[in-house]
């Protein structure tokens, strides 16, 4: 009996979800931004009844993205640049992720500094990189933090780097603490104790005055 009561609950499952796709397509269809978006999920990882299928995938999550859907225009640069469903095009794949970047989302925000910041599909740009992960940081993103304190330490700001990673620590990144005290090692006593007080300014404020 229990093999059986499993079988039926399979089977219920599966025509609950070709249930839920019809009705994401119809409504994808229909130009909703969000369906759109789910759609091009399900066939790019070949969800439910759906097959996988990268130029469907691309196609829906161009749809999506050109209602200026940002979990799309950030998707579909991934897929851009990794060359999903389409030829690699780094710079198209650029212009998406300033797109999804430029609607607020710090997790985006973040990647599009990590990506000036290592150079991956463009030229490294270190101004760049400070301008994007800066907007993560301020919106609370530890982890932008410590990135944004590698474009700093490249620029040759010791004072910013410090700071950066002090707050880093504070948040419980313990691991960036061999880089704090590496740029530690090379700074003076004022400048240690002037990298001190800018991250004890930026951490009260919230990450509003960082300055």
């Amino acid at each position: 009996m229990r093999h059986i009561w499993i079988l039926t609950v399979l089977i219920t499952c599966q025509g609950a979800l070709a249930n839920d796709i019809g009705e994401i397509m119809d409504k994808a269809k229909q130009g909703s931004a969000i369906s759109q978006y789910t759609l091009a999920k399900e066939y790019q990882y070949g969800f439910g009844e759906l097959p996988e299928d990268d130029s469907l995938a691309i196609k829906w999550m161009r749809k999506s993205a050109a209602q200026g859907y940002s979990e799309a225009q950030y998707n579909l640069g991934l897929m851009l640049s990794n060359g999903e469903g389409a030829t690699k095009n780094y710079s198209q794949a650029l212009e998406w992720f300033i797109k999804a970047a430029n609607q607020g989302h710090k997790d985006h925000q973040r990647t599009l500094g990590k990506i000036y910041a290592a150079g991956e599909i463009t030229p490294t740009d270190h101004k760049q990189a400070i301008y994007w992960l800066s907007k993560a940081a301020r919106q609370g993103d530890s982890y932008a933090q410590s990135e944004l304190a590698w474009s700093f330490r490249f620029v040759g700001n010791k004072i910013r780097a410090y700071s950066r990673w002090s707050i880093a620590v504070t948040e419980g990144y313990s691991f960036v603490n061999k880089w704090l005290n590496e740029v530690e090692s090379e700074m003076t006593l004022e400048q240690i104790a002037q990298a001190q007080a800018l991250a004890a300014k930026c951490y009260e404020s919230g990450y509003k005055d960082c300055d």
